[in-house]
């Protein structure tokens, strides 16, 4: 081997280096790229379950199956007596069952109360998506609180807001996107987690 091609396999071993780790340091940005940004969508996803969602969730769950109490306490039938001390009964028991109804619907108030708080809070977290079904939430949660001047609870509320076909107090359509936004939340960052 002369000079020349000496020169000519140290120039080409070289470059094939010099090549190799360009090409090497260009893959490890990309994979590094790759890497943060799926440890920053997952570590969005975290947060908006944990701080939104999950709380979003169980507070909906929680209205629904008061929902779900108060109705049937609604539908109770009661048993009719004929003597006196009956009817005196029949009243407590309807007083009983209505104050039963009324600390149900407290705790849907309570409930909607802190699901608010949570939307003051962390509004930042949730997806543009939920804005529609969050808007009717808050124009009806307002609404009432200023219906009631201020003071959202039992007893400020009329007869036909202690109805649980009233919209103000629970909302099913909230409820279900809720869940549904939740659900796919944690399947996503159950999928990213593997």
């Amino acid at each position: 081997m002369d000079s020349a091609s000496n020169f000519n396999f140290i120039q080409l071993l070289i470059s094939s280096l010099i090549g190799g780790s360009v090409a090497a340091v260009i893959i490890e940005v990309v994979f590094g790229f790759l890497q943060r940004k799926n440890e920053r969508v997952f570590n969005f996803l975290k947060e908006q379950i944990s701080r939104i969602y999950a709380p979003l969730y169980y507070l909906t769950i929680q209205n629904e199956i008061i929902q779900t109490n108060i109705e049937e306490l609604s539908k109770a039938k009661i048993k009719v007596e004929r003597d006196i001390e009956g009817k005196i009964n029949n009243v407590i028991k309807d007083y009983d069952r209505i104050k039963e109804i009324k600390e149900y619907f407290n705790e849907i108030i309570n409930n909607n109360k802190k699901i608010k708080e949570i939307l003051d809070n962390y509004s930042y977290l949730l997806d543009p998506s939920d804005f529609n079904v969050l808007k009717n939430f808050l124009d009806n949660f307002i609404r009432l609180t200023h219906d009631t001047n201020g003071k959202l609870d039992v007893n400020s509320l009329g007869e036909k807001q202690l109805s649980t076909k009233n919209i103000s107090l629970i909302d099913p359509e909230l409820n279900k996107h809720i869940k549904n936004i939740y659900l796919e939340k944690q399947d996503k960052y159950n999928k990213l987690f593997r």
